[in-house]
């Protein structure tokens, strides 16, 4: 019994290198590690296959070819360890040579007469007058596995951090294969014990074992994702092939039952196996998800939790506690943080939030009572000069510190490898591991800085992914977060002045209810465009409240077509298409467009340039889409007095512009009108890409 489950490891395990190997090419089939690891895995599936068939067939020919490939493949081996290490500056003379040693061994198995030469190893080693092709075939094959052995933990005595840990398991895993394997298929053949040579090709498992695991844990060649996904299937593979397997012997080995017994009872096995087979799946998925995972994270789960305090907070402290908090213990990371640009300029300052272990504000009256140790403030900064600022600005994606790793050893420019290195330490020194850009009209307005996993474990694709989706958010609420600081700060410099000067509290007083009426009308904005993903009724919404909650006469979304040769007017204010404007258009607005290649507009000139256009002509925004007579009469039907053109930014540029239509001249406009503006066109441009 116990030899048909060998055999069928033998056979899985020929089958699971093979995949190992293919999935390895098809991840990156350029890189010439991903081609070695390829072939190697090949050659132990080859092997496997070749001993299944041995056991079955029972021809003693195949055995020459087992060994010989089992030597070729000791020497592709130590090529793909190599390649691995060391990248392009293997030579290939290196190369060259370590091929045709192996290919020596395929070539010796193949001369006739070798199965001749195969004596007990006491005869070939103390008489020395029988076996000389064993003799040479089995040294290759021990002084490569020795090479493996004494480069590899050489190797990895001279790495560190996550290569180190790769190689301990890939390390573990051949030479535990090739212990195995050359003791039971060719020690104990050659010294008249080959009842036990069936366990060479089963102990490849090691070696698939230990570098699957490598590959999971430490993100070895970099297919973690598509492993696991397969793992939990193989194990349970494995499982049902060995139980149909021993129930089959078993039930054959029955005494006194007849074959109609023997068939009935196979198929009542057959039965419970099914019925088990997904409780088995759900047991084996528990299992290898506690080996490999530890902790498993929901993340949607997360990144709603996370959007609702986005949406919730607006003090900026707490806003910044609470994002921290969250991540901390979710994703279970020593440390986090957010830098944020300063806005005097100079550096980015980090800022977990003025308050209290609960998240709860602190007072400005305790604050002031309560000593600088006390408080966590603004004691670390990023210089603008920062070379991780830099790299942040010009990638303006998100940066993982083992990814940066790779990318440095694979830089072969030293300026830009230096480069390169200053940015790895600046990681070092704030201990971080993943670097997330807040980025905001393509500037870059803050940064997330997050820890190594308390597990040790390598932040994974869905962790990057929650990273990037939460990005666009965080950088609108961070805005909304520091108007509204702004307001706060404002409003303590007022009380301090009011002895001073009344008049100008009371004026203070006007613009601090101003900005508090559009910052309450933004968050409703950000509330009502959230509840639906049409972006159709998206662009209406957003259209229809720059009336309903600025308070403006209303409002033109002009976008860009695909090819963006053409501009859209994709959304009116409802109650600017009166029946008046309706007849001298002739057709819904939302029909018309204009050449953005050739056109002069205001609108146009907005969206190319990147700045706000202001006017009192509305024939200077619409035409030529809407004839210049047209527009006049338009603009004196509804009273217009100025037209404001503000670009949305999304992250791939400036996708169009709002038309903002006043009944009141350019001079009554403040501060608030354009940065309420901005903000609109900005949540605009963030709702524009996350829906596309």
């Amino acid at each position: 019994m116990f030899y048909y489950i060998a055999l069928i490891i033998m056979l899985v395990g020929g089958i699971l290198n093979a995949f190992l190997g293919f999935i390895v090419l098809l991840r990156d089939r350029r890189k010439a590690s991903n081609r070695w690891f390829f072939l190697v895995a090949m050659l132990s599936s080859l092997i496997g296959i070749l001993n299944f068939l041995l056991r079955i067939v029972g021809n003693p020919n195949i055995l020459p070819p087992i060994w010989g490939i089992g030597v070729l493949m000791t020497y592709v081996g130590i090529i793909w360890l190599k390649v691995f290490l060391k990248g392009k500056s293997v030579k290939n003379s290196q190369i060259i040579l370590l091929l045709l040693l192996g290919s020596l061994g395929v070539v010796i198995t193949q001369f006739k007469g070798f199965l001749d030469n195969i004596h007990r190893v006491s005869e070939i080693v103390f008489k020395g007058n029988s076996g000389p092709l064993f003799i040479l075939m089995l040294s290759l094959q021990l002084f490569g596995f020795l090479y493996i052995i004494i480069y590899g933990f050489k190797q990895k005595n001279h790495s560190q951090g996550l290569l180190q840990e790769q190689l301990q398991y890939v390390l573990i895993g051949m030479i535990g294969y090739g212990v195995v394997a050359i003791t039971a298929g060719v020690i104990f053949t050659s010294i008249g014990i080959p009842q036990y040579a069936f366990l060479d090709s089963p102990a490849s498992l090691i070696w698939v074992g230990f570098t699957t695991y490598a590959i999971v844990k430490h993100r070895l060649m970099d297919i973690r994702l598509v492993i696991l996904r397969t793992i939990t299937y193989s194990i349970l593979v494995l499982v049902v092939s060995v139980s149909v397997v021993l129930s089959t012997v078993y039930v054959a080995q029955i005494k006194g039952v007849s074959n109609v017994s023997r068939y009935f009872i196979t198929i009542l096995l057959a039965i419970f196996i099914v019925i088990i087979l997904d409780p088995l799946k759900k047991r084996i998925a528990k299992y290898t998800d506690k080996l490999f995972f530890k902790a498993q994270v929901n993340y949607p789960e997360l990144l709603t939790d996370l959007s609702e305090i986005i949406n919730r907070e607006i003090d900026l402290d707490v806003l910044l506690f609470s994002l921290a908090h969250k991540l901390e213990k979710n994703l279970k990371v020593k440390n986090s943080s957010i830098f944020i640009a300063s806005t005097a300029g100079g550096a980015y300052l980090k800022r977990k939030g003025r308050v209290d272990s609960k998240g709860k504000k602190i007072a400005q009256e305790e604050i002031e009572r309560l000593s600088n140790s006390d408080i966590e403030a603004t004691e670390d900064r990023l210089s603008h000069n920062n070379p991780l600022i830099a790299y942040l600005r010009k990638e303006k994606q998100i940066i993982v510190l083992e990814a940066l790793e790779r990318k440095i050893e694979d830089t072969q420019d030293d300026k830009e490898r230096k480069k390169l290195e200053a940015s790895k330490e600046a990681l070092d020194t704030m201990d971080s591991a993943v670097v997330a850009p807040i980025i905001v009209s393509n500037n870059l307005n803050a940064v997330l800085v997050l820890g190594p996993k308390l597990s040790g474990d390598p932040y994974g694709t869905e962790d990057l992914q929650l990273l990037s989706l939460l990005g666009p958010q965080l950088a609108s609420a961070l805005e909304k977060s520091r108007l509204f600081e702004e307001v706060k700060q404002f409003s303590e410099r007022l009380k301090k002045e009011i002895a001073i000067a009344t008049e100008d509290v009371r004026n203070t007083n006007s613009q601090l209810n101003e900005r508090n009426r559009y910052l309450t009308a933004l968050q409703n904005v950000t509330n009502l465009i959230t509840k639906t993903l049409d972006f159709r009724k998206v662009t209406q919404s957003i259209a229809d409240s720059i009336s309903s909650e600025l308070g403006y006469m209303g409002g033109i979304l002009m976008l860009l077509g695909k090819d963006k040769h053409k501009l859209f007017a994709d959304a009116v204010t409802n109650g600017l298409m009166t029946p008046a404007v309706q007849k001298l258009i002739g057709k819904p607005l939302s029909e018309l467009y204009g050449d953005f290649r050739t056109s002069t507009s205001r609108t146009t000139k907005a969206i190319k340039t990147g700045q706000v256009q202001i006017g009192t002509s509305f024939a200077e925004f619409l035409s030529p889409a809407l004839s210049a007579e047209v527009c006049d009469k338009i603009q004196t039907i509804l009273g217009i007095k100025s037209v404001i053109s503000v670009p949305i930014y999304s992250e791939d540029g400036i996708v169009g512009a709002i038309d903002f239509i006043l009944n009141n001249d350019p001079g009554s406009l403040k501060d608030t009108d354009l940065n309420m503006m901005r903000a609109l066109c900005n949540q605009t441009g963030i709702v524009y890409r996350n829906i596309e």
